[in-house]
């Protein structure tokens, strides 16, 4: 008799719909806008007036945790699919599609198909449901294009937020907030790395500065994961991204490597072949804009604190010290170190496909000192020779730091053998020999331009100084992750 009691509870609870108020499908919320650039936020720039402020975006952010090294170069298509922007992908699942099947109510809400912004507002509202279904909510507030709209959408960051305190979702709701360009292909810091925070009571290290390397295409798979969802075999795509969702719990660094069209990061080194600091359509955009020093002198942070507590969103959060907030602004700064730099140099970088540049960003995160000409030619030539192979199409393969750490701890053998030299150069060969079981721990993922099966390695271990991985004691930009072009989805979703 009671188990017939306990079955009739069950169907009731699932007929009624109670999966959104389940830990195990929380709602997502995405709050995406267009251009808002590294210094349009208070979370960065130090602003003496406060017309423009947004204390609302600023609490939320200060609240959960800012991605201080967000790179979103492939805009909105890239966090819809999961994809780099690189080539046509043929048809193919997008985020939404995966939270639809899973029972989740989804909706898109775009600031260009309303001529009001309280109609804008009202609409994305609408969308938050208080109906116990899980929610997916991507709202699109469009291009920013001057100051006057960044109040409004303070503003509107505020309403959600109340909305979802007032349906109890607040416990179970991602809440994600990111800016990305347009159709800028410029690949200076200042366009391709941008604001992006995310706040949830799911994630456990919060009220911090993250330096972790985050994609945009890292996003689908990252809030696949976390929303556990579930998908058939015939709904499997293919995806560039990787879950950082266990990253962001932990703080351990899955990342190493960022590709573009026109450039690439590894950990710390950058390789780009093109923007000069006036290109001719896009105007100056050198990264001087990107320095965000907290100047006491010239900021006033006690105005600005109370700005931040008098924000509509701060009786939902636990209340913020205001230490707390001048450490984060202090974690979350760039600073460019211009008095390093000869400024007669920076205006005589240019950077081209016949002569590349190479950046160091933990010295140089403004991108004034081209060290290409200064650096090892192997370090040169391995940077073209990977980001030429991603270009085309190939799998691009190399040790993370955790199976390095791994076989060094477990009793690996490292012999290093120095060959002769030809033509003056001194070929170095190192062999690692295996002798425990780490090598097996590799899993097999199918690349589907080539149908053939290759090796992708598990995620390395977090290995940070100030933000940025060391480098091994030779000089080497290593090591540079496994980058498997268009990996199974469910390979890589499911790799907590």
């Amino acid at each position: 008799m009671m188990s017939i009691l306990f079955a009739l509870l069950a169907f009731t609870q699932f007929a009624n719909g109670n999966i959104g108020t389940d830990h195990h499908h929380p709602n997502v919320i995405i709050m995406h806008i267009n251009n808002l650039y590294w210094n349009d936020l208070g979370i960065h720039v130090n602003r003496k007036d406060h017309e423009n402020a947004t204390p609302n975006i600023d609490y939320l952010a200060y609240s959960g945790i800012i991605l201080n090294r967000f790179y979103a170069n492939g805009g909105i298509e890239s966090l819809l699919s999961g994809c780099y922007k690189t080539s046509e992908y043929g048809n193919t699942n997008l985020l939404a599609n995966y939270f639809q099947r899973n029972g989740y109510q989804v909706n898109f809400v775009s600031r260009q198909n309303f001529d009001k912004i309280d109609a804008f507002e009202a609409e994305v509202l609408n969308a938050i449901s208080n109906d116990q279904t899980p929610f997916l909510l991507v709202t699109d507030f469009g291009h920013v294009g001057v100051d006057i709209n960044i109040p409004f959408v303070d503003e509107i960051v505020a309403s959600i937020m109340t909305k979802a305190h007032d349906i109890d979702a607040m416990n179970n709701t991602i809440f994600l907030f990111l800016s990305l360009p347009d159709n800028n292909e410029s690949p200076l810091e200042i366009n391709i790395r941008r604001t992006a925070f995310i706040y949830s009571p799911l994630l456990s290290l919060q009220q911090r500065v993250s330096n972790q390397i985050i994609h945009v295409i890292d996003l689908l798979p990252t809030l696949v994961n976390a929303s556990s969802l579930k998908w058939k075999t015939k709904d499997v795509i293919y995806v560039d991204g990787i879950n950082q969702w266990s990253a962001l719990n932990t703080n351990d660094e899955e990342r190493l490597d960022v590709f573009g069209t026109n450039f690439y990061i590894s950990s710390l080194w950058k390789l780009t072949y093109d923007g000069n600091d006036d290109d001719g359509f896009y105007g100056s955009i050198r990264n001087e804009n990107m320095e965000s020093d907290m100047d006491l002198t010239d900021f006033d942070f006690l105005s600005y604190v109370q700005t931040i507590f008098s924000s509509e969103i701060q009786r939902i959060f636990d209340k913020l010290s205001s230490e707390k907030i001048m450490y984060t602004r202090m974690r979350a700064k760039v600073h460019c170190n211009l008095k390093d730099i000869d400024s007669s140099a920076v205006e005589n970088i240019r950077c081209s496909h016949a002569s590349p540049c190479l950046f160091n960003l933990m010295e140089d995160p403004c991108e004034y000192d081209n060290k290409f000409e200064k650096e090892f030619d192997h370090r040169r030539e391995q940077m073209k020779n990977i980001h030429e192979r991603f270009l085309n199409g190939e799998d691009i393969e190399s040790p993370s730091i955790k199976d390095v750490e791994g076989f060094l701890e477990d009793g690996a053998m490292v012999g290093i053998i120095l060959g002769g030299t030809v033509v003056g150069c001194i070929c170095i060969f190192i062999v690692v020999v295996c002798v425990k079981e780490q090598c097996n721990k590799k899993r097999s993922v199918y690349h589907s331009r080539s149908g053939t099966t290759i090796t992708q390695q598990p995620s390395n271990e977090s290995r940070v100084e100030n933000g940025y991985l060391k480098e091994m004691s030779n000089g080497d930009p290593f090591p540079i992750s496994t980058v498997s072009r268009n990996v199974k989805f469910d390979e890589r979703v499911s790799s907590a």
